[in-house]
Parts: structure tokens; C-alpha cells; sequence
């Protein structure tokens, strides 16, 4: 079911389930939390390069286990 929708190289796939959680979970969540709380502005890029590195790496784990 996933195999038709996700790019069959390891990069690729790494950046595209990076990418689509960045989307899905982060920009929310960040978007949410600038706008009702009273966060330090060093908050924010910080929170997005977590979850870039994070999600790239949970990409890495996936991608390894999709070509078994």
C-alpha cells in the first residue's frame, strides 16, 4: 500500500517523510504555539531543526527497514 507512493531511493524517501511530517506536525504546532504563547524567539528555529533532524532520522530507520 505504501510502496507505490513513497520514492523507492533512500534519500529521497528520507526527505520525503521528513518533509510530510514537518508539514503535518511541526508547522502546526508551531504556528499554534506563536500565536497563543509567550515563547522566546530562539524557541522556534530551535523546534524546527529538532524536528527536521529528528524526522530525517526516523526516515533513515524507516528506509532501512522498507528495503528488507
Amino acid at each position: 500500500f505504501i510502496r507505490p507512493v513513497v520514492p523507492t531511493k533512500t534519500l529521497p524517501t528520507i526527505l520525503y517523510f521528513a518533509g510530510v511530517l514537518v508539514l503535518i506536525e511541526t508547522v502546526p504546532s508551531l504556528f499554534l504555539i506563536f500565536t497563543t504563547m509567550d515563547y522566546p524567539s530562539g524557541f522556534f528555529p530551535h523546534q524546527l531543526a529538532r524536528s527536521l533532524v529528528g524526522y530525517g532520522l526516523l526516515g533513515l530507520l524507516f528506509a532501512y527497514i522498507w528495503k528488507k
